[in-house]
């Protein structure tokens, strides 16, 4: 058995009326009224709007339903004072309550295959194609020591530094070793480039 809401007006008319179920409903506030979910067949009495404003349980929730059988509905009347003798239940056996108004469950949506895909996209300024960025090329460190020029030797020994002169025999940038002839002996050795026309020979590390 339904529970029974709180019922507005209690009714007792001697006049036998008839009350058609409707085969679904809509109820549009937070409770069910007799004349949401079906049609009176009332007397023009002050009995007949009274009947139709009578409250019978609370709306199901938002996205719901509920189904309410035309025996339930006797046992609500009754509770609400009404005479089962008065009353004929016509129409459907079984009502579907929706919550919300018929008009609330109309929901009209835009034919989106209709609407081309750029309207979705607010396009700005066209942008020039990217190009691509040139690989630089490692800088060339400068030359300081070039073939056949003369240079300083400094030979560096264990306490000491003897400076002499000498041939270049390759040309040489910054750190690179390069051939070394000395004039007087023309021995030949490999020394480092410390600066310009400047090299440097240290005794070879066990």
């Amino acid at each position: 058995m339904f529970a029974a809401g709180a019922c507005i007006i209690a009714c007792g008319s001697a006049v036998a009326f008839e009350i058609r179920l409707k085969d679904e409903a809509h109820c549009p506030g937070p409770l069910v009224r007799l004349g949401d979910i079906a049609e009176l067949d009332a007397p023009v009495t002050a009995e007949g709007p009274a009947l139709a404003d009578l409250a019978l349980f609370p709306a199901p929730a938002a996205g719901k339903s509920r189904d309410l059988k035309r025996q339930d509905l006797q046992q609500l009347l009754a509770l609400c004072d009404v005479d089962p003798r008065d009353v004929q239940l016509t129409g459907a056996e079984t009502v579907v309550i929706h919550a919300g108004s018929a008009e609330q469950k109309m929901i009209i949506r835009p034919a989106l295959h209709l609407i081309p895909a750029t309207a979705y996209i607010k396009s700005g300024p066209a942008r020039p194609p990217e190009r691509p960025t040139p690989t630089s090329k490692p800088e060339q460190l400068p030359k300081l020591v070039e073939r056949n020029q003369a240079v300083t030797i400094h030979s560096l020994w264990p306490g000491v530094k003897v400076t002499a002169s000498g041939k270049a025999l390759a040309d040489g940038m910054l750190g690179e070793a390069v051939l070394i002839e000395q004039p007087d002996s023309r021995e030949r050795v490999l020394a480092k480039v410390i600066g310009p026309q400047t090299v440097e020979v240290r005794p070879a590390t066990k």
